[in-house]
């Protein structure tokens, strides 16, 4: 599920196993893709045949193969994957379901999979992980889950990483990466996916702001082009618009991009929970978010979008671009609220609930 080390769900896997891996008491195992094992160096691995990588396929190996272990538990870390029958004590995280809040997204075949087949997988787990208490009721409401079997333990934040720092020495290493990269930019990070993730609106509202042709920063666009991606660039061309496409931050520098942006906004028309502006409030940015799906509990102090409206992403980006003290005391408020999500506290909670059901 680590999907190349480019999804959240990596994020998720990858900081808890570093941190369970490093607990008395606990054994950890993954199961790894072939030729992903370099992204999860140092721990213990399972390696499984590349093709599991395709979604029949992999849906059909998990079903076949994927047992816990003797004495102890199966983690599922996604709704996805999770087997009728573990053969012993199963968790699994559900993260969001937003194929039931946005079908024109996923598709068809998608929607019927989570509404019709996961509802009896996640039946026969002995516990349910959501990362936010908005994907516990959703899952209450959907599925008439007991809530009681339902923990909720948010995602968190690496704060030996994601902290505020020097803004020119981030600038400078990006520059290094990435030349074309402006001084002065408006950063929005976030897979590049129309209809959910609200592209296409930010850039009808950049669109009204550069009309008088007043000069703005740059605005960027950091992350892999994913779904319909290509009608996100084909609409900012039909607008005149020429926003940079870094595609993938790496690793080493995602601290840098938000320390280094003026403005970090996050117009999505959904999220399960919306980690992006968590990690850019870490690292001292002023952000400016939607409160769609899980947002509206995870987003705190930022200034708030509306991601149906593109006059009024207008005029709160345009009012957080020109007032330096209101950037200020967003920033302020950013990493104070940004200090409550730990991963350390979501890897604790978590090895509770092994030890729950083991």
């Amino acid at each position: 599920m680590i999907q190349g080390g480019r999804g959240g769900i990596y994020r998720y896997v990858i900081e808890l196993a570093r941190r369970l891996a490093a607990m008395p008491g606990i054994a950890l195992s993954l199961d790894c893709v072939r030729g992903d094992e370099h992204l999860l160096g140092g721990l213990a691995l399972r390696p499984v045949s590349r093709w599991a990588r395709a979604g029949a396929c992999d849906l059909a190996r998990v079903q076949l193969a994927t047992r816990a272990p003797a004495g102890g538990v199966l983690h599922a870390p996604s709704y996805r994957r999770v087997p009728w029958r573990a053969g012993g004590a199963c968790v699994a995280t559900v993260h969001d379901l937003a194929p039931l809040h946005m079908p024109e997204k996923y598709g068809f075949l998608r929607h019927q999979f989570l509404k019709r087949l996961v509802p009896v997988a996640l039946r026969r787990c002995d516990r349910i992980l959501t990362v936010t208490e908005h994907t516990k009721a959703d899952l209450v409401d959907a599925f008439a889950i007991d809530p009681q079997r339902i923990v909720v333990t948010p995602n968190g934040i690496d704060h030996a990483r994601l902290r505020p720092g020097d803004r020119a020495a981030a600038l400078a290493a990006l520059r290094t990466w990435k030349p074309q990269l402006a001084e002065d930019f408006v950063l929005y990070a976030s897979r590049i996916e129309h209809p959910g993730k609200g592209h296409v609106a930010l850039l009808d509202a950049w669109a009204r702001l550069a009309a008088p042709g007043r000069d703005l920063p740059q605005l960027v666009f950091a992350g892999a082009a994913v779904e319909r991606a290509d009608e996100v660039f084909a609409h900012a061309a039909a607008l005149g618009l020429k926003p940079l496409h870094v595609g993938f931050v790496p690793e080493a520098l995602l601290p840098e991009i938000y320390r280094a942006c003026r403005l970090f906004v996050f117009p999505s028309r959904y999220e399960g929970f919306g980690l992006p502006p968590v990690e850019a409030m870490a690292c001292g940015a002023a952000v400016a978010s939607s409160r769609a799906g899980a947002l509206a509990e995870t987003a705190g102090p930022a200034a708030v979008l509306d991601p149906d409206d593109p006059e009024q992403m207008a005029a709160t980006i345009g009012r957080l671009i020109d007032d330096g003290d209101e950037r200020a005391r967003l920033a302020g408020a950013g990493i104070a609220w940004a200090a409550r999500f730990d991963w350390d506290a979501t890897a604790r909670a978590t090895a509770d609930v092994y030890r729950s059901v083991a």
